[in-house]
């Protein structure tokens, strides 16, 4: 999925249009995974940082760093809201890297209301069963007979 419009003119005025894996650019991935938070990153402030950096120094206070997650809760609660509007979900498993940011399970439920249409209602966001190895099981499971 592309990222919507809204979620385009929140990144600001000269946003990032990162290319994606399947041959399309500003699909939402590449912006809501860890790499795009990394990338991000690197566009706005022009230095490259792990995602555990950047998440280090957020905790720290580190002024880039703060600024960054909010832009980036901003964004993936108005993709969420777009996702969960669409598909009315009622809950919702975040697996990967980023699925470890404390932050974001705290910070859903405070933005992504305000940008769902009426008829759409918050999902609960929970964090993945197996957490960041869900893609690491399942490749395992494909030598199963």
């Amino acid at each position: 999925m592309r990222l919507p419009i809204d979620a385009w003119f929140h990144l600001g005025e000269n946003p990032p249009l990162l290319d994606c894996g399947c041959g399309k650019k500003g699909c939402m991935d590449n912006y809501l995974s860890g790499r795009g938070f990394e990338l991000l990153y690197s566009h706005y402030f022009g230095e490259q940082k792990k995602a555990i950096d950047i998440i280090n120094a957020h905790a720290e206070g580190e002024e880039k760093a703060v600024e960054h997650v909010e832009r980036f809760m901003e964004l993936l609660a108005i993709c969420f809201a777009n996702i969960f509007t669409g598909n009315d979900p009622h809950v919702v498993a975040l697996g990967g890297g980023l699925s470890n940011f404390e932050l974001i399970y705290e910070e859903m439920p405070k933005r992504v209301p305000k940008h769902l249409l009426s008829v759409a209602k918050m999902p609960k966001i929970v964090k993945a069963k197996h957490g960041d190895s869900g893609g690491v099981r399942g490749a395992a499971f494909l030598n199963i007979e």
